[in-house]
Formats: structure tokens, C-alpha cells, sequence
């Protein structure tokens, strides 16, 4: 008997602890929101991304590391480096949440040089481009619209073997 009470209050104080611990107070509430919203943007954005190049008929590519997210507001940018190896074939595309209607992509070579853009309307620019140079690139992403204060976007790289 005493073992049984033993248990059941180790048991209620377990789940009490667990259930304390998940549920943030106060200013967390926000920020466990935040972090929340932003993995599934992620899960999101990487299904997003694979499915967008497949209908693009660039299937044969691989990511060329993880999908890089950022939320923009109207006009904000992001900027991320990425290291190209010569020779090589890569799409770069962006895609954005669904307040989101337009962004546009650049890249540009290691010498701060405009290689290439998609600007045309839309919210999943797409760029392709050889590397010519070894080096690190810029990709620089741009929120032309969005329909509330801020908007969810990702960036992928993919590379080809040829």
C-alpha cells in the first residue's frame, strides 16, 4: 500500500512538472509562439522548396545544405552567403509564406559583382547559374509584398553533379 501511494505521487508530481515545463509564462508565451510558428515555416519551407524544383523540372538536384528562412517585412532583405565550387550547376530558389505575393532574388559573384536575378512577380523566384569562380557568393532575398507586418520567407541551394 505504501509503495502504491509512493508511486501515484511520484507520478503526480512527474506530470506536474512536465506539464509546467511545456506550458511557458509571461513574455515565454511569446517567444515559445515564435519559435513554434517559425519550426513549421522550416518543415514547411524545405516541402515547399523540394516540390517547387521537382514541378520546375530540376528533380535531378540535391540540397546543398539546410533551407535558410528570415522573416521580412514590406521592402525588408536578407542577405546569405553561399560557397560555389567552378563548374558546377546550382538553382537557387526562394520561396515565402502565404501573406506573401512577391520576392525577388540576386546573386552576386565574389567580387560584389550582379551575376544573375529573377525580379518578375511572383512569390518562388528562381535563379540558375554555373559557377565560374570559386568563392563565396552573395543571395541577396527581397520582399516586394506582403500583406501583413511581416512574412515568413526561405532560401534553398541546390547543386547538380555535372
Amino acid at each position: 500500500m505504501i509503495r502504491r501511494v509512493r508511486a501515484a505521487l511520484f507520478t503526480c508530481s512527474v506530470l506536474f512538472i512536465a506539464r509546467t515545463a511545456v506550458q511557458p509564462r509571461g513574455a515565454g508565451v511569446a517567444r515559445h509562439r515564435m519559435a513554434a510558428a517559425q519550426a513549421g515555416w522550416s518543415a514547411e519551407a524545405r516541402y515547399r522548396l523540394a516540390e517547387s524544383l521537382t514541378y520546375h523540372g530540376r528533380g535531378g538536384m540535391w540540397a546543398a545544405g539546410a533551407p535558410r528562412t528570415a522573416t521580412l517585412g514590406e521592402d525588408g532583405a536578407a542577405e546569405y552567403r553561399v560557397r560555389l565550387v567552378p563548374g558546377r550547376r546550382y538553382a537557387i530558389h526562394g520561396v515565402c509564406g502565404e501573406r506573401c505575393s512577391d520576392i525577388d532574388l540576386r546573386l552576386f559573384d565574389p567580387g560584389g559583382r550582379e551575376l544573375v536575378r529573377d525580379v518578375e512577380a511572383g512569390p518562388d523566384p528562381l535563379i540558375e547559374v554555373r559557377a565560374g569562380i570559386p568563392g563565396v557568393y552573395r543571395v541577396r532575398l527581397v520582399m516586394v509584398r506582403c500583406a501583413g507586418a511581416a512574412c515568413n520567407t526561405a532560401l534553398g541551394v541546390f547543386s547538380a553533379a555535372d
